[in-house]
C-alpha cells in the first residue's frame, strides 16, 4: 500500500512539473495586439478601453472596430454600467421585465434587462423622478451630465452626493448644470470619475463618446473596492516581487504572496503607455485583471507620482481631442430638435453607415442663408462633427435634385436585383421602425441567439412575400431579407 501511495505522489509531482513546463510555452507575446483595430483615433484612452475590454464591460463591432469617437446612447451606457457592477446575470433574469417608461417599447431587447436592473437598483431615480410620465429615450446620445449621475448612483454614492448641499464647482460653465445635479458632479469630481476640459468647462450637455465612456468606467472601477468595501474577484493589486515571461508574483497589502500566470494576449501598460512584460520591475505597484481562468489579461503599473500621472493623462486626452477635430457625415434627416438657449438640441440622420444621432449646440455653423427651421425630416445634409457634436451644417441639393438622385438610386437597385447583386440575411427582429411617406424605416435583426445585430434600411415599397405586410412585423419574428447595399428589397417571414 505504501508503494502505491509513493507512485501516486510521484505521478502528481510529474504532472505538476510537466504542466508547468507546458504552461511556460504560453507566455505573452512581445506586445499584445490591441483589442480593437481603430484605437489610434483615441490613443489617450487606450489603457481604459483595454481594461474595460478585459473585463467584458465594453465590446466592439463585427468588423473588429470599437468606434471610439462615436457617441454612446443612453441604453448602452446603462448596459456597460451594469456589466461593470457584475450584474449581467441579474440583467438576463430581467429581460422580460415591464418598465414604467412611456417609450419602454423602444428599448432594444439586449438592453431591457440592464435598464430593468438599473431601475430596480435606483440608479435612474434622480434622472427620472416620474418614470411613468417620462420617456427614457434609449437611443438618445448620453450627455456627460447624464452619465455622471448614472455612475455616481451605480457606485451607491447618491446619498453622499445629496449630502453636499453647499457644493460649489470651479467649472466656468457651472451655471449650465441644473442645480439638482451640482452635488452629483461635485461627488464625481471628488471620486475622480470626471474631469474638466482645458478651458475649465464641464460641458454637461456634450455627448459622451465611446472612448470617454470607457475612461469614466475605468475611473469608476478604481473606486469600486473603496465604495463597496469589497475586493473584486477578478482583480489582484500589490507590489511586484518577481516577474518571468509566463508569470508575475505580487505581495499584497495583507502581506499575502500571489503568483499569476500571464494570458498569451495580456495587455500591459506602464504609466499609461503600452509595454511588455520585460519592462516590469520588482517594486512596481501593479493592478491586474484576471479572466475566468485566473489568467492575467490586463496589467497596469504606475511609476509616476499619481498627480503627475493624472496631469499627463489629461494632457493626452486634450491633445487627442485637439487632433480629431472634425468628421464629415452625409445623410438624410430623420428628426431634429433645435437648440434652445444654452441647451443643445439633437439631430438624427440616416447615413450609408446606418442611423446616427448627434448633439446640436447653439453655436453650430449653419450654411449661409439658412436657419434651423429650414431643416426637417427628409432634408439632405452634410454635417461636420467633433466629439459627437455638430459644428457645421450644409444643406444638400434642391428637393428636385434629391428626387432625381432617389430615382437613380432606385434604378441602380433594380439593376443590381436583375444582376443578382444582393445578399441574404436571416434572423429574429430585434427592433423595427416602419417607414413613413417622408422617410425610410429601419429593421434590426439578430442572427441565432447572438446579441450581434445588423441594421438595414426599410423602404415603404419593399416587396413583402406571402400574406404578410409591413404592419404585421414585430419584435421576435424571424425574417429572411434580401439586401442591396444597405437597403432591404425583399422580405419574407419564416413560419
Amino acid at each position: 500500500m505504501a508503494k502505491v501511495r509513493l507512485l501516486l505522489v510521484s505521478f502528481l509531482v510529474s504532472t505538476l512539473v510537466l504542466g508547468t513546463a507546458v504552461a511556460g510555452f504560453a507566455g505573452p507575446k512581445a506586445k499584445a495586439p490591441r483589442p480593437f483595430k481603430d484605437l489610434d483615433e483615441a490613443s489617450w484612452a487606450l489603457p481604459d478601453i483595454a481594461k474595460m475590454k478585459s473585463m467584458d464591460v465594453v465590446k466592439g463591432y463585427d468588423d473588429g472596430t470599437f468606434r471610439p469617437m462615436a457617441s454612446i446612447n443612453r441604453q448602452d451606457a446603462v448596459v456597460m454600467a451594469v456589466r461593470l457592477a457584475g450584474l449581467e446575470a441579474a440583467a438576463e433574469d430581467e429581460e422580460d421585465a415591464q418598465l414604467p417608461f412611456r417609450d419602454a417599447e423602444q428599448i432594444s431587447d439586449y438592453a431591457k434587462g440592464s435598464v430593468a436592473v438599473a431601475y430596480e437598483k435606483g440608479w435612474l431615480d434622480s434622472l427620472f423622478p416620474n418614470p411613468e410620465a417620462d420617456n427614457f429615450q434609449p437611443h438618445k446620445a448620453a450627455s456627460r451630465l447624464w452619465v455622471t449621475v448614472l455612475l455616481v448612483n451605480a457606485l451607491g454614492k447618491a446619498e453622499d452626493a445629496r449630502a453636499l448641499t453647499d457644493a460649489t464647482l470651479n467649472f466656468k460653465d457651472a451655471n449650465s448644470i441644473p442645480q439638482e445635479f451640482v452635488n452629483y458632479v461635485a461627488e464625481a469630481v471628488a471620486l475622480g470619475i470626471i474631469k474638466g476640459f482645458d478651458d475649465q468647462t464641464f460641458q454637461p450637455n456634450k455627448p459622451v463618446t465611446r472612448a470617454e465612456m470607457a475612461a469614466m468606467l475605468s475611473r469608476t472601477d478604481g473606486n469600486w473596492s473603496l465604495v463597496t468595501g469589497k475586493k473584486r474577484s477578478d482583480e489582484v493589486k500589490g507590489t511586484v516581487t518577481s516577474v518571468v515571461y509566463n508569470e508575475i508574483t505580487l505581495q499584497t497589502d495583507e502581506n499575502a504572496t500571489i503568483t499569476v500566470t500571464f494570458s498569451p494576449d495580456v495587455s500591459i501598460f506602464i504609466d499609461r503607455n503600452e509595454a511588455t512584460w520585460e519592462e516590469i520591475k520588482a517594486g512596481d505597484e501593479a493592478e491586474i485583471k484576471l479572466d475566468s481562468q485566473g489568467l492575467a489579461v490586463f496589467i497596469e503599473i504606475e511609476r509616476q507620482d499619481k498627480e503627475e500621472a493624472q496631469e499627463q493623462e489629461a494632457e493626452q486626452e486634450q491633445g487627442e481631442q485637439g487632433e480629431h477635430e472634425e468628421t464629415e457625415y452625409d445623410g438624410t434627416v430623420v428628426a431634429i430638435t433645435p437648440p434652445s438657449g444654452d441647451t443643445a438640441g439633437t439631430i438624427q440622420i440616416d447615413t450609408d453607415e446606418g442611423r446616427m444621432e448627434f448633439a446640436l449646440p447653439a453655436d453650430v455653423k449653419l450654411q449661409d442663408g439658412y436657419e434651423f427651421s429650414d431643416i426637417e425630416a427628409g432634408t439632405v445634409v452634410e454635417l461636420k462633427v467633433a466629439d459627437g457634436s455638430v459644428v457645421a451644417i450644409k444643406l444638400g441639393e434642391s428637393q428636385e435634385h434629391q428626387w432625381q438622385e432617389h430615382e437613380r438610386n432606385e434604378q441602380q437597385e433594380r439593376n443590381e436585383m436583375e444582376q443578382g447583386e444582393f445578399t441574404q440575411h436571416t434572423g429574429r427582429i430585434a427592433s423595427i421602425v416602419l417607414p413613413t411617406p417622408e422617410s425610410d424605416g429601419t429593421i434590426t435583426i439578430s442572427p441565432g441567439k447572438s446579441h450581434n445585430t445588423k441594421t438595414f434600411r426599410l423602404p415603404a415599397d419593399v416587396n413583402v412575400e406571402g400574406d404578410k405586410s409591413l404592419s404585421d412585423l414585430e419584435v421576435g419574428i424571424v425574417v429572411e431579407l434580401k439586401v442591396s447595399g444597405d437597403t432591404v428589397v425583399e422580405l419574407a417571414v419564416e413560419e
